[in-house]
């Protein structure tokens, strides 16, 4: 995935500032890495490395590897980007824990930590309803199903509200009749 949303950078250059020179730069000293093997060989390595890893949350993947490999490095920052769900390893490290479990081993955090916010893939409540102001028909009935449960509800008040749309948050287990 992160390879192909890389490759935005040179598809779609109308959706950003760079341009082709700027854009070349990037790849100049980037290595692409497409294997689990090239991936495994790069983690040995005791060398200066940006890794741009899918995972943002680090729920699974191969980013649990390259986090595991540089947790317990002074030397090393692991850059949060976005949002970081309640009960996600992204979510632990940003809270401050000082053990993090991948793979059924605990390692202790010793590299900096640090979050920005403003590459998240996923859109903001203003974002969402502009999309849903596309709808030539509006749904019959709107469901939230991704987010934490206060703003998943302030989001379903907003459709509400704004758009007029019948919109809810289902409960785990719930079953609605279409």
């Amino acid at each position: 995935m992160g390879i192909n949303a890389t490759r935005i950078f040179t598809d779609y250059s109308e959706w950003h500032l760079l341009d082709g020179k700027e854009i070349d730069r990037l790849y100049e000293n980037t290595t692409i890495i497409k294997s689990r093997q090239e991936s495994i060989r790069m983690m040995r390595e005791d060398t200066p490395a940006v890794v741009i890893a899918g995972s943002g949350m680090i729920t699974g993947g191969r980013v649990l590897h390259h986090v595991s490999s540089r947790l317990s490095d002074e030397r090393s920052t692991i850059l949060l980007v976005g949002y970081q769900a309640a009960g996600t390893r992204g979510r632990l490290l940003k809270d401050g824990a000082e053990e993090l479990k991948i793979h059924g081993r605990y390692f202790p955090i010793k590299c900096k930590i640090e979050q920005i916010f403003g590459l998240s893939a996923h859109a903001d409540q203003n974002e969402t309803l502009n999309w849903l102001r596309g709808f030539t028909d509006p749904p019959i009935r709107t469901f939230i199903n991704h987010g934490e449960p206060q703003a998943s509800d302030v989001l379903r008040t907003k459709i509400t509200d704004t758009l007029g749309w019948t919109c809810s948050v289902p409960r785990l287990g719930e079953t609605v009749r279409l």
